[in-house]
């Protein structure tokens, strides 16, 4: 039986979670509690929760980093970046937020990231899985965005050390983009010859 503790510590939670003011402190204890709700609770319903979760998932990169990464003028990590792989993998799992909604999101964070290990790691190659299964949306999304704030995206999606996956990438990426979208495939070239210019000075 559920205890009474149980349930208040859930309603606040989802609370917290729906809350767009909550601070960074609060979303941390409600994306902890609501990824234990998800997969400890067969009972728990899964589109409440999962909303919760999306909902108070971070919005910019910035933030995204501030509680999964690397604080490397500290020297040490965020506050969930021993587990970030399974938050954010939950994020890019969530079967209930509609396709262009996580994509407008997922367009979010990545804008002006720069790749790390670790949890930025896992955000980049969810990216481009959900790229390759979604590019319709994702182009739509990117068409709604700045010049530079489209390009800074496709920046971070090409930021990683390896030449021939990039290239590979970019490939596949071009594959997706209707030759027509002039505009679009000019700057994902643009932003693919600064992250190889960039990794060659590395």
């Amino acid at each position: 039986m559920t205890s009474l503790f149980t349930k208040t510590v859930t309603i606040l939670a989802l609370q917290l979670a729906l809350n767009s003011a909550a601070t960074a402190q609060k979303c941390e204890t409600s994306i902890k509690m609501l990824y234990d709700k998800l997969h400890l609770d067969s009972q728990a319903n899964q589109y409440q929760y999962e909303t919760a979760f999306f909902s108070c998932f971070p919005n910019d990169f910035a933030s995204f980093n501030n509680l999964f990464g690397w604080d490397d003028k500290k020297g040490k990590p965020a506050p969930l970046y021993h587990n970030s792989e399974q938050y954010v993998n939950l994020f890019f799992a969530c079967q209930h937020i509609p396709v262009q909604r996580k994509v407008d999101k997922i367009v979010a964070i990545c804008k002006h990231g720069t790749w790390d290990a670790d949890a930025i790691n896992f955000l980049q190659q969810n990216t481009h899985n959900f790229f390759l299964k979604h590019p319709a949306n994702f182009l739509q999304a990117l068409r709604h965005q700045k010049p530079q704030d489209a390009e800074s995206f496709w920046s971070f999606y090409f930021d990683y050390e390896s030449d021939h996956h990039r290239a590979k990438d970019l490939q596949a990426v071009n594959a997706l983009v209707s030759k027509d979208d002039i505009a679009m495939r000019r700057i994902i070239k643009q932003a693919y010859q600064a992250r190889v210019k960039a990794w060659t000075v590395h």
